[in-house]
């Protein structure tokens, strides 16, 4: 009996080890598991042939059920994380708990506080004009009493950071240098933009723009109380203009641009040198952080010389009006007419601030032990299957050099859950005094707390994100604790052909992302390096030519999805869901007789190898509100998500022989693209 129940644990620690064994039996019973049978069918529209269209095949009726409206403009899987994860965190902020840390409450605090601005009135716009006059004058409120000779724009910019950490115009930060990790390094870069790249550059950018001009002429008018709407237009008319002429070098990820080409590494000397005396760089990193710190500084030279040059033509009165209107809208709130929106309206505006924190409240408060050791064991077959994969005759076109890299690459990645577990929320928030009536002064208190510059170190990772991603500087996934959220994308109770389609593709696509055409420049250790040799990566570029053609003669919205140079997120997508499935017939061939009776959902007649196609095509199923999927298209480095169903899946032979597509069939082209 001893030698039996020893011989129990050994196995199942050798399977523990090597990812081979279900880390859980499957309750092919359960309310659960009925539950997301009856959602995936709901969708479903089998009037389609699988073979012409799968995607609408399996998501045909989810915009019947999930509309897109102009207050949601999309829905989906993730959008449905997001909604589910607002619920907790807003549940967990309207009530108290014996198990509240003293940085539970400020946050509270902070939060009861914002749902009192209603109350302000007219207060709101003399706290508004108290908050700018710190720093100066706004000619549009100052009027015939503005001074320009006493106008200084990078002393007003450089004094702004320093009190209330906001780049304007320019971005100032400390982080990792992306060359070397261990190094510490000054950023220079382009400001935050309030809109996508789309809104400023390209054939719809002066529609949009016009149609923004009211909006901002109305919030000039109501919060900063510029009466006189002739002026409140003009007003917004010339920021927004001087905004467009900024944001048009913008960093454009769709045109392949990266960290590694964006930025120059210079001495301060030398920084010094290359603007002064167009941009005095010493004076304004002295003025945001204090002093001149001894580092090597990163700038953004194309936006920087773009910024210059446009500042060069613009009248001092346009630029204090806008550098005065980006500060105040770091205070502007806008109070929805709904009083049941406006905590919707409270937990957007804190996401900002407090992402960390929400996180890691929900984590504790609602986080499923099960559903994370779930994403570790899945992370395991992935991760095992890929090191065989990589070592494959399917990955001969790489040098034996460079494969064996790839694998020290993967051998060192690692997945890790963001819940800010060992975060030190009392840092930052821990001195400061919230209370929970006073909103603007509860952000000022924040912003200002936040305004060390040296606290500024950048968190690679999700920002409230439901979707893992891919750090190429650590060379690790980060998986947000939205996703530990059990039944959307992995249950215990579900069939694991379901959980592989969906949570386990999400994370094959980042996996895939260390060795793309960016991956490729990063190292193990998550330094900028070329780790590719020349033969490899010409082999790599080749195959990935394949699919330009292929989906810039996909058509969405009336129109052929834009010619992208950048196809990291379709290389993902392809190997992500190639290799999610393999990851998920390795577990099967290993846990066939234990699961062959459970790999499937109630009422749905498929086998489990068409349950994982149709499980990852639900992973996509989405809707978007009709006047703005044109605009889909000129920001995102994803395609619509339709795409990133019927590219891959037409790409992977498995699929077609599973579903009979026959050869010809828009499922099932004569000529397929495969990268990995």
């Amino acid at each position: 009996m001893l030698i039996r129940i020893i011989c129990g644990v050994l196995i199942h620690l050798l399977c523990v080890l090597q990812a081979q064994c279900s880390p859980v039996l499957k309750n092919k019973n359960s309310a659960e598991r009925q539950s997301k049978a009856e959602e995936l069918l709901k969708y479903m529209n089998k009037s389609v042939d699988p073979c012409d269209d799968f995607y609408d095949y399996v998501c045909g009726n989810y915009g019947t059920y999930n509309p897109a409206t102009i207050e949601q403009p999309s829905t989906g899987l993730l959008e449905s994380l997001q909604t589910k994860l607002d619920a907790n965190i807003k549940t967990i902020l309207n009530a108290d708990a014996k198990e509240d840390t003293a940085i539970d409450m400020k946050v509270k605090h902070y939060y009861r506080s914002c749902l009192k601005m209603s109350e302000l009135g007219d207060k709101y716009a003399t706290k508004l004009r108290e908050i700018i006059n710190e720093f100066g004058e706004m000619p549009a409120i100052a009027a015939d009493k503005w001074q320009e000779a006493e106008f200084d724009w990078l002393e007003t910019v450089g004094k702004i950071a320093y009190k209330y950490g906001l780049g304007i115009l320019v971005k100032l930060q400390f982080s990792g240098d992306f060359a070397n990790v261990t190094e510490n390094r000054l950023y220079i870069s382009e400001q935050d933009f309030d809109f996508a790249r789309g809104w400023y550059v390209g054939d719809k950018a002066e529609v949009l723009s016009e149609s923004t001009t009211t909006f901002f002429a109305n919030v000039l008018s109501e919060f900063l109380r510029i009466d006189d709407m002739a002026v409140a237009l003009t007003t917004a008319t010339e920021f927004l203009t001087f905004e467009r002429s900024l944001a048009k070098v913008m960093v454009n990820q769709q045109a392949g641009d990266t960290v590694v080409e964006t930025y120059v590494l210079r001495s301060l000397d030398k920084a010094q040198a290359n603007y002064f005396p167009q941009f005095d760089v010493k004076r304004f990193v002295k003025l945001a952080v204090g002093s001149l710190p001894n580092l090597k500084i990163y700038t953004q030279d194309k936006y920087l010389q773009n910024m210059l040059e446009v500042i060069k033509t613009t009248p001092k009165r346009v630029l204090a009006n806008y550098i005065f209107f980006r500060l105040s809208s770091a205070f502007i709130m806008q109070i929805p007419e709904n009083p049941d929106n406006l905590a919707d309206t409270c937990l957007a505006k804190m996401k900002k601030y407090f992402y960390k924190h929400f996180d890691n409240m929900v984590y504790r408060k609602f986080n499923s032990r099960e559903m994370e050791q779930g994403v570790h064991d899945m992370w395991s077959h992935i991760k095992n299957v890929f090191g065989k994969h990589l070592q494959s005759s399917h990955m001969n076109w790489l040098s034996p050099e460079t494969r064996q890299y790839a694998l020290e690459k993967l051998k060192t990645m690692t997945l890790e859950v963001v819940s800010f577990q060992h975060t030190n929320f009392s840092e930052i928030l821990g001195p400061l005094e919230i209370g929970d009536n006073d909103y603007l002064g509860n952000l000022q208190k924040l912003l200002a707390g936040q305004s060390d510059i040296m606290s500024f170190q950048n968190d690679y990772g999700p920002q409230i994100s439901t979707s893992p991603a891919y750090i190429n500087v650590e060379n690790s996934i980060k998986v947000p604790v939205a996703i530990l959220q059990p039944g959307y994308g992995w249950s215990a109770s579900f069939p694991n052909a379901f959980n592989f389609g969906v949570l386990g593709a999400l994370l094959s696509h980042e996996m895939i992302h260390g060795f793309d055409d960016e991956g490729s420049k990063f190292d193990a250790q998550g330094n900028s390096h070329k780790w590719w040799d020349v033969n490899s990566n010409k082999q790599f570029k080749k195959r990935c030519e394949c699919l330009r053609p292929q989906y810039k003669n996909f058509t969405f919205a009336g129109q052929h999805l834009p010619d992208m140079p950048n196809q990291d997120e379709n290389i993902a997508d392809n190997a992500g869901v190639r290799l999610a499935y393999n990851a998920y017939l390795n577990w099967y061939d290993n846990n066939r007789r234990e699961v062959v009776d459970v790999e499937s959902f109630p009422g749905m007649d498929f086998n489990y190898r068409q349950l994982f196609f149709t499980s990852y095509a639900y992973l996509w199923c989405s809707d978007s509100y009709s006047k703005l999927r044109s605009t889909i298209m000129t920001d995102d480095i994803h395609f619509p998500d339709k795409f990133r169903v019927i590219g891959p899946l037409s790409n992977f032979a498995e699929f077609s022989k599973e579903f009979n597509c026959p050869v010809g069939s828009k499922m099932n082209p004569s000529k397929k693209c495969e990268i990995y």
